[in-house]
Protein backbone atom coordinates (compact mmCIF):
# COMPACT_ATOMS: atom_id res chain seq x y z
CA UNK A 1 0.00 0.00 0.00
CA UNK A 2 1.37 3.31 -0.99
CA UNK A 3 0.60 6.11 1.40
CA UNK A 4 0.39 9.68 0.38
CA UNK A 5 0.39 11.36 3.81
CA UNK A 6 0.28 14.69 1.93
CA UNK A 7 -0.63 18.06 3.41
CA UNK A 8 -4.30 18.72 3.09
CA UNK A 9 -5.02 20.89 0.13
CA UNK A 10 -6.55 24.26 0.96
CA UNK A 11 -9.15 25.71 -1.29
CA UNK A 12 -7.94 27.72 -4.34
CA UNK A 13 -8.61 31.03 -2.64
CA UNK A 14 -6.65 30.04 0.48
CA UNK A 15 -3.24 31.71 1.06
CA UNK A 16 -1.59 28.29 0.77
CA UNK A 17 -3.18 27.42 -2.48
CA UNK A 18 -1.95 24.79 -0.96
CA UNK A 19 28.67 -6.04 3.37
CA UNK A 20 31.03 -6.74 1.03
CA UNK A 21 33.08 -9.88 1.99
CA UNK A 22 36.70 -10.25 0.74
CA UNK A 23 38.37 -13.63 1.14
CA UNK A 24 42.15 -13.68 0.87
CA UNK A 25 43.44 -17.12 -0.14
CA UNK A 26 47.04 -17.49 1.03
CA UNK A 27 49.29 -19.76 -1.05
CA UNK A 28 50.44 -22.92 0.75
CA UNK A 29 54.22 -22.94 1.15
CA UNK A 30 55.41 -25.79 -1.09
CA UNK A 31 58.46 -26.90 0.98
CA UNK A 32 56.10 -27.90 3.75
CA UNK A 33 54.23 -30.31 1.49
CA UNK A 34 55.26 -33.87 0.51
CA UNK A 35 57.22 -34.17 -2.71
CA UNK A 36 54.75 -33.50 -5.50
CA UNK A 37 56.64 -35.58 -8.05
CA UNK A 38 56.87 -38.59 -5.74
CA UNK A 39 53.27 -38.58 -4.35
CA UNK A 40 50.99 -36.58 -6.66
CA UNK A 41 47.75 -38.29 -5.55
CA UNK A 42 48.29 -37.54 -1.87
CA UNK A 43 49.16 -33.94 -2.65
CA UNK A 44 46.02 -33.45 -4.70
CA UNK A 45 43.89 -34.96 -1.93
CA UNK A 46 45.49 -32.65 0.64
CA UNK A 47 44.84 -29.60 -1.53
CA UNK A 48 41.23 -30.64 -2.03
CA UNK A 49 40.72 -30.98 1.73
CA UNK A 50 42.24 -27.56 2.31
CA UNK A 51 40.02 -26.11 -0.40
CA UNK A 52 36.83 -27.61 1.05
CA UNK A 53 37.69 -26.34 4.53
CA UNK A 54 38.26 -22.83 3.19
CA UNK A 55 35.01 -22.93 1.24
CA UNK A 56 33.13 -24.09 4.31
CA UNK A 57 34.49 -21.20 6.33
CA UNK A 58 33.43 -18.72 3.64
CA UNK A 59 29.90 -20.14 3.49
CA UNK A 60 29.54 -20.06 7.29
CA UNK A 61 30.75 -16.45 7.38
CA UNK A 62 28.42 -15.37 4.59
CA UNK A 63 25.47 -17.13 6.24
CA UNK A 64 26.08 -15.29 9.50
CA UNK A 65 26.44 -11.99 7.64
CA UNK A 66 23.25 -12.59 5.69
CA UNK A 67 21.37 -13.29 8.91
CA UNK A 68 22.65 -10.06 10.39
CA UNK A 69 21.60 -8.01 7.38
CA UNK A 70 18.19 -9.66 7.23
CA UNK A 71 17.57 -8.90 10.88
CA UNK A 72 18.50 -5.25 10.30
CA UNK A 73 16.66 -4.77 7.03
CA UNK A 74 13.54 -3.46 8.75
CA UNK A 75 15.17 -0.04 8.99
CA UNK A 76 15.91 1.27 5.55
CA UNK A 77 17.17 4.66 6.65
CA UNK A 78 20.08 3.07 8.56
CA UNK A 79 19.34 5.12 11.62
CA UNK A 80 18.32 2.41 14.05
CA UNK A 81 20.96 -0.38 14.21
CA UNK A 82 19.09 -2.62 16.66
CA UNK A 83 17.88 -6.04 15.43
CA UNK A 84 14.21 -6.33 14.58
CA UNK A 85 13.95 -9.17 17.09
CA UNK A 86 14.76 -6.87 20.01
CA UNK A 87 13.53 -3.36 19.30
CA UNK A 88 11.19 -3.06 22.23
CA UNK A 89 12.60 0.36 23.08
CA UNK A 90 15.01 2.83 21.53
CA UNK A 91 17.78 4.73 23.28
CA UNK A 92 16.94 8.36 23.84
CA UNK A 93 19.37 11.25 23.84
CA UNK A 94 21.04 11.85 27.19
CA UNK A 95 18.84 13.91 29.47
CA UNK A 96 15.66 13.31 27.45
CA UNK A 97 12.63 12.87 29.72
CA UNK A 98 10.31 9.94 29.00
CA UNK A 99 7.19 10.48 26.89
CA UNK A 100 4.05 11.65 28.60
CA UNK A 101 0.90 9.63 29.10
CA UNK A 102 -1.05 10.33 25.92
CA UNK A 103 -4.37 8.89 27.04
CA UNK A 104 -7.41 11.10 26.85
CA UNK A 105 -7.95 13.91 24.38
CA UNK A 106 -5.01 13.90 21.97
CA UNK A 107 -5.73 17.49 20.90
CA UNK A 108 -4.26 18.80 24.17
CA UNK A 109 -0.78 17.88 22.89
CA UNK A 110 -1.03 19.89 19.68
CA UNK A 111 0.93 23.11 19.48
CA UNK A 112 -1.35 26.12 19.88
CA UNK A 113 -1.64 28.63 17.11
CA UNK A 114 0.84 31.49 17.61
CA UNK A 115 -0.35 34.94 18.54
CA UNK A 116 -1.80 36.66 15.51
CA UNK A 117 -2.10 33.44 13.49
CA UNK A 118 -5.41 32.27 12.07
CA UNK A 119 -6.72 28.96 10.76
CA UNK A 120 -5.50 28.53 7.19
CA UNK A 121 -8.15 26.11 5.93
CA UNK A 122 -10.89 23.84 7.22
CA UNK A 123 -9.31 20.45 8.07
CA UNK A 124 -10.76 16.98 7.57
CA UNK A 125 -11.51 16.70 11.25
CA UNK A 126 -14.21 17.21 13.82
CA UNK A 127 -13.16 20.14 15.97
CA UNK A 128 -9.54 19.10 15.41
CA UNK A 129 -10.08 15.42 16.28
CA UNK A 130 -9.72 12.84 13.49
CA UNK A 131 -11.26 9.40 13.29
CA UNK A 132 -9.45 6.48 11.67
CA UNK A 133 -11.54 7.01 8.55
CA UNK A 134 -10.67 10.70 8.38
CA UNK A 135 -6.96 9.97 8.78
CA UNK A 136 -7.12 7.19 6.19
CA UNK A 137 -8.60 9.64 3.68
CA UNK A 138 -5.12 11.13 3.19
CA UNK A 139 -3.77 7.86 1.72
CA UNK A 140 -3.91 6.69 -1.91
CA UNK A 141 -6.16 3.78 -0.94
CA UNK A 142 -8.30 4.84 2.04
CA UNK A 143 -9.84 1.40 2.57
CA UNK A 144 -6.44 -0.30 2.62
CA UNK A 145 -5.14 2.49 4.85
CA UNK A 146 -7.93 1.95 7.37
CA UNK A 147 -6.94 -1.72 7.65
CA UNK A 148 -3.28 -0.75 8.03
CA UNK A 149 -4.03 1.80 10.75
CA UNK A 150 -6.30 -0.64 12.56
CA UNK A 151 -3.55 -3.27 12.40
CA UNK A 152 -1.19 -0.85 14.14
CA UNK A 153 -3.71 -0.29 16.92
CA UNK A 154 -4.96 3.18 15.91
CA UNK A 155 -6.48 4.94 18.88
CA UNK A 156 -6.93 8.61 18.00
CA UNK A 157 -5.69 11.42 15.78
CA UNK A 158 -5.71 15.20 15.89
CA UNK A 159 -4.76 18.10 13.65
CA UNK A 160 -4.24 21.86 13.65
CA UNK A 161 -3.21 24.33 10.97
CA UNK A 162 -2.53 28.04 10.74
CA UNK A 163 -1.04 30.87 8.76
CA UNK A 164 1.00 33.32 10.79
CA UNK A 165 1.49 37.03 10.35
CA UNK A 166 4.63 36.44 8.25
CA UNK A 167 2.68 34.25 5.84
CA UNK A 168 4.16 30.93 6.99
CA UNK A 169 1.63 28.12 6.58
CA UNK A 170 1.76 25.25 9.06
CA UNK A 171 -0.17 21.98 9.31
CA UNK A 172 0.35 19.34 12.02
CA UNK A 173 -1.24 15.91 12.11
CA UNK A 174 -0.60 13.42 14.91
CA UNK A 175 -1.92 9.94 15.68
CA UNK A 176 -1.75 7.65 18.68
CA UNK A 177 -1.31 3.87 18.33
CA UNK A 178 -1.49 0.78 20.52
CA UNK A 179 2.18 0.79 21.49
CA UNK A 180 5.44 2.70 20.90
CA UNK A 181 6.54 0.00 18.43
CA UNK A 182 3.35 0.37 16.43
CA UNK A 183 3.70 4.16 16.36
CA UNK A 184 7.32 3.73 15.24
CA UNK A 185 6.25 1.37 12.45
CA UNK A 186 3.87 4.02 11.07
CA UNK A 187 6.54 6.72 11.52
CA UNK A 188 9.11 4.62 9.62
CA UNK A 189 6.62 4.04 6.80
CA UNK A 190 5.97 7.75 6.44
CA UNK A 191 9.69 8.54 6.76
CA UNK A 192 10.51 6.23 3.83
CA UNK A 193 7.66 7.56 1.70
CA UNK A 194 8.42 11.28 1.86
CA UNK A 195 11.08 11.34 -0.95
CA UNK A 196 8.49 9.76 -3.25
CA UNK A 197 5.63 12.04 -2.29
CA UNK A 198 4.15 14.43 -4.81
CA UNK A 199 5.60 17.68 -3.50
CA UNK A 200 8.87 16.39 -2.03
CA UNK A 201 10.07 14.02 -4.74
CA UNK A 202 13.79 13.47 -4.31
CA UNK A 203 13.87 15.31 -0.99
CA UNK A 204 16.83 14.79 1.30
CA UNK A 205 16.57 14.44 5.06
CA UNK A 206 18.49 16.10 7.84
CA UNK A 207 18.95 15.29 11.51
CA UNK A 208 16.53 17.24 13.67
CA UNK A 209 17.96 19.49 16.32
CA UNK A 210 18.07 17.85 19.78
CA UNK A 211 15.90 14.87 18.82
CA UNK A 212 18.04 12.29 17.01
CA UNK A 213 17.78 10.55 13.67
CA UNK A 214 16.04 7.40 14.89
CA UNK A 215 12.98 9.32 16.04
CA UNK A 216 12.63 12.18 13.57
CA UNK A 217 13.67 13.61 10.24
CA UNK A 218 13.24 16.86 8.30
CA UNK A 219 12.86 16.77 4.54
CA UNK A 220 13.19 19.48 1.93
CA UNK A 221 14.06 19.98 -1.72
CA UNK A 222 14.60 22.97 -3.98
CA UNK A 223 11.10 22.97 -5.47
CA UNK A 224 8.71 25.83 -4.97
CA UNK A 225 5.08 25.95 -5.96
CA UNK A 226 3.38 28.44 -8.25
CA UNK A 227 2.79 30.78 -5.34
CA UNK A 228 6.54 30.94 -4.64
CA UNK A 229 6.26 28.84 -1.50
CA UNK A 230 8.77 26.14 -0.53
CA UNK A 231 7.74 23.11 1.52
CA UNK A 232 9.62 21.41 4.34
CA UNK A 233 8.23 18.42 6.18
CA UNK A 234 9.07 16.91 9.57
CA UNK A 235 8.18 13.38 10.61
CA UNK A 236 8.66 12.25 14.22
CA UNK A 237 7.61 9.74 16.85
CA UNK A 238 7.44 10.04 20.63
CA UNK A 239 6.21 7.08 22.65
CA UNK A 240 2.96 5.82 21.16
CA UNK A 241 2.35 8.98 19.10
CA UNK A 242 3.76 9.90 15.70
CA UNK A 243 3.20 13.11 13.83
CA UNK A 244 3.83 14.96 10.58
CA UNK A 245 4.34 18.68 10.23
CA UNK A 246 4.26 20.60 6.94
CA UNK A 247 5.56 24.15 6.66
CA UNK A 248 5.27 26.35 3.59
CA UNK A 249 7.50 29.43 3.54
CA UNK A 250 8.24 32.02 0.90
CA UNK A 251 11.30 30.78 -1.00
CA UNK A 252 14.08 30.68 -0.20
CA UNK A 253 12.98 29.01 3.01
CA UNK A 254 14.89 28.71 6.25
CA UNK A 255 14.80 25.40 8.08
CA UNK A 256 15.16 27.12 11.45
CA UNK A 257 11.38 27.47 11.67
CA UNK A 258 10.86 23.79 10.83
CA UNK A 259 13.50 22.74 13.36
CA UNK A 260 11.96 24.85 16.09
CA UNK A 261 8.36 23.78 15.51
CA UNK A 262 9.29 20.10 15.15
CA UNK A 263 11.21 20.19 18.42
CA UNK A 264 8.46 22.06 20.22
CA UNK A 265 5.80 19.62 19.05
CA UNK A 266 7.99 16.59 19.90
CA UNK A 267 8.75 18.02 23.34
CA UNK A 268 5.05 18.53 24.05
CA UNK A 269 4.61 14.77 23.78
Amino acid sequence: MSSVFEPQRPTPDSPAGLLGLTVAVTAIDSPGLPEVAARPGRTRRLLRVVGWVAAGMVIATMTAATGYVADHHHVHNGAYPIPASSYSSRPALAGTPPPRDHSGDLRRFLLPRPAGAVQNFKPRATNGAMSRKQLASFYDDPQDAEEFLAGEGFIAAATVNWIDQAGNQVEIRMARFGSPNQAWAVFNRDFEYVPRSRELTGATSSVPWKIGYSDAGIFTNSTKNKWGNQLSRGVAVRGDVMFNIWIYQKAPQTLMLTQALLYQQWSSL
